[in-house]
Parts: structure tokens; sequence; C-alpha cells
């Protein structure tokens, strides 16, 4: 699968974090793009979140089930008592425009703060 340098920039005094992402399994409409960036929404149970805290497995949810939202977005939640969700955001330059919300499971495991 495709692998992904990923860096969580938390809201308010939080340190950036480094974290590997790999995509487990993607929507079988779904191609991915080499340079291609994706970006999510993070939202935490908390603002004050351990480091390291969203390493784990995210899996597909639609936003409707997830959040009460009916925007059709595939979410991925996951992470530390799967209590962190993924929203995708914005897709750069309009790359393979799809790619986040066709994410079905997908990883990330902490590498360490951002020096």
């Amino acid at each position: 699968g495709s692998t992904f340098d990923c860096l969580y920039e938390p809201t308010g005094s939080g340190a950036s974090e480094r974290y590997t992402g790999a995509i487990d399994k993607i929507g079988v409409d779904l191609t991915m793009i080499s340079e291609q960036e994706l970006v999510w929404v993070v939202f935490a149970p908390s603002n004050d979140t351990a480091p390291g805290a969203l390493d784990g497995a995210y899996v597909g949810a639609s936003a409707d089930a997830a959040l009460g939202l009916s925007v059709g977005a595939k979410l991925l939640v996951g992470g530390g008592d799967n209590s962190f969700t993924l929203q995708p955001a914005v897709l750069s330059g309009g790359k393979g425009v799809g790619a986040a919300v066709g994410l079905e499971r997908f990883r990330l495991t902490w590498a360490g703060p951002n020096a």
C-alpha cells in the first residue's frame, strides 16, 4: 500500500508530532497518485492529548453515523481507544479528488515530536 509522512499540528499550545501513515485498504473506485497530499481535520476527545495518542488503526465510517453530519464524507475513526476522528479537509492541487474520502483503512504510527 501507499505510505505517507504525516504531521499533526494541534490547535493551541500543543507541539507538532510526526507520524508515518499507511493505507491498508482503499475503496474500489479509488486510484492513488504518487505525489499526493491528503489533509484531515482531527477531532480529539480533549484539547490535552498525550504525545503519540493518534497512533493506531483507523477505519472508515460515514459522516452521518460518526458525527451526526449529513455531508456524505468518509471519516476515519481510530487511534487510542478509537477516540479520534479524521475528517477529510483539503486535497492539494485537485489531484486525486476523492482520495481522502475513499480510504477504508489507514494506520498511523507515531514517529516522535516534530524537530
